[in-house]
């Protein structure tokens, strides 16, 4: 008789040892095999700093815990919240009008679950970027975005988009131009998602999750919010203004179709700060 193994569980998925932030960094870092000298300088900080968080002393700041995670291959929402902390894109959520309005009903509910999956989204997206290219202040070209993934587009003469082989797909002319990046960045969100191709005149939930991700891919929230202020700013809008024109430069410059912009803009709800109107 074979005798039953535990399920494996990966290290970040362990339970958090009792004694807070310091006493989880020092196991990870025992785990891990490095000496406190070793890891204070991969990660660029004084042994003795180090040392008085691993003591529960100090309070590490949060980019030095990321610091600290990236070199110990755990999480670093796992030792802040060893801490009683959450990370800051957490907090963000938390405080965002998105996830007020989508938690507004009592319970969950068909209208709930899927608002809360588009910000599940919109993270997925914003930590691959900034895995990838280490900032959100600017949208990824979508050409170097498909490659990073392993995608290759053509362009044929037959209509839709087709799957020719893995990870290579074709696109005819009746996709409009202007709607090329959001769908290249649609095959973008199938691979982030794992999903096993795209079939996307099927209209599964699978092609909704992958168009509403590739919305956050070609427009992050830090670089929309930027870029959709300082265009307010040069149109000179004011109270009551008609924003048509702003929402089609934002999707001109980060080369998404007007309906999707327009979607984003009032996600993070940029469109009603767009045409703010003061207290009366």
């Amino acid at each position: 008789m074979i005798a039953a193994t535990a399920p494996f569980r990966p290290a970040w998925a362990r339970p958090v040892p009792e004694g807070g932030a310091g006493k989880r960094i020092r196991s990870a870092r025992r785990a891990a095999g490095l000496t406190v000298d070793k890891l204070a300088e991969l990660i660029g900080r004084d042994k003795s700093h180090l040392s008085r968080v691993e003591a529960g002393t100090r309070v590490a700041a949060e980019d030095m815990v990321e610091a600290i995670a990236g070199h110990l291959g755990v999480p670093a929402a796992s030792i802040l919240i060893a801490d009683g902390r959450l990370p800051r894109k957490v907090t963000a959520a938390l405080a965002s009008g998105a996830l007020e309005h989508a938690l507004a009903a009592p319970v969950l509910n068909d209208v709930s679950v899927p608002q809360l999956r588009r910000i599940h989204l919109a993270a997925l997206a914003e930590s691959h970027i900034e895995r990838t290219y280490g900032t959100l202040a600017e949208a990824p070209r979508v050409a170097r975005l498909v490659q990073d993934l392993g995608i290759r587009v053509s362009l044929t003469q037959a209509g839709g988009l087709a799957a020719v082989a893995d990870r290579h797909y074709s696109i005819g002319p009746d996709i409009p131009r202007d709607h090329h990046a959001l769908v290249l960045a649609h095959l973008a969100g199938h691979a982030l998602l794992e999903h096993p191709g795209c079939h996307i005149a099927g209209f599964a939930p699978e092609e909704y999750e992958a168009t509403a991700i590739a919305t956050f891919l070609l427009a992050p929230r830090a670089a929309l919010r930027t870029t959709a202020l300082r265009l307010r700013n040069e149109l000179k809008l004011e109270a009551w203004a008609d924003v048509s024109d702003l929402i089609a430069l934002a999707a001109e410059r980060f080369t998404m179709p007007v309906w999707a912009m327009c979607r984003r803009l009032a996600e993070d709800g940029l469109l009603a700060e767009m045409a703010e109107v003061p207290e009366l």
